[in-house]
């Protein structure tokens, strides 16, 4: 079986830079090791991060020398796709309701990606992208489907009157039942 091409959206590639800790991250960290994926952003997309990665280090907290870092270690495990001019925008809006959301469909195209991976599944036309083998799933959905399992956990603690919520999170494989 050859990889599994996965076509990431911007908001997912966001999350996971501002968000230290979250399903976006782990999901994008997993893929980095997993040997049979491989993600891949638009040429579009890469001028998006470009553009707004100011103001995401700001958002993040952190140093803008750490994030450089990072993100350059982010993209350096992802493919950039080339997809200016491949195809009609009139043509890419039989799959998606939201017109900022062609790109995206124009990427699984062009890189011959099974998933988009993206939070705003209700812009995607699944009707119409089921026929052509891509499936629109979210980053939970999609590790689910590598039979991973995602927990995200909040708990309160009351402390001198004051209540602090932490947050943790559990990845791990799911067990098959024997039959």
């Amino acid at each position: 079986m050859g990889k599994i091409v996965v076509a990431v959206d911007t908001n997912v590639i966001f999350s996971s830079m501002i968000r230290d800790e979250g399903v976006s991250r782990v999901f994008l960290l997993l893929s980095t090791i997993h040997p049979d994926m491989k993600l891949v952003i638009s040429d579009v997309i890469y001028e998006e991060i470009n553009k707004h990665k100011l103001e995401i280090a700001r958002k993040a907290g952190i140093p803008i020398v750490l994030f450089y870092r990072g993100l350059n270690k982010l993209l350096s495990k992802v493919e950039v796709v080339n997809i200016r001019g491949k195809f009609d925008k009139e043509y890419l809006m039989r799959f998606v309701k939201d017109r900022d959301d062609a790109h995206v469909v124009a990427l699984a195209f062009c890189s011959g990606a099974r998933y988009i991976v993206t939070y705003n599944k209700k812009h995607f036309i699944k009707k119409a992208l089921s026929p052509k083998g891509i499936k629109i799933r979210t980053p939970p959905e999609f590790l689910s489907e590598l039979d991973y399992l995602w927990v995200d956990r909040f708990v309160k603690k009351k402390s001198r009157g004051i209540i602090k919520t932490k947050y943790s999170w559990r990845l791990s494989r799911k067990h098959k039942s024997k039959k």
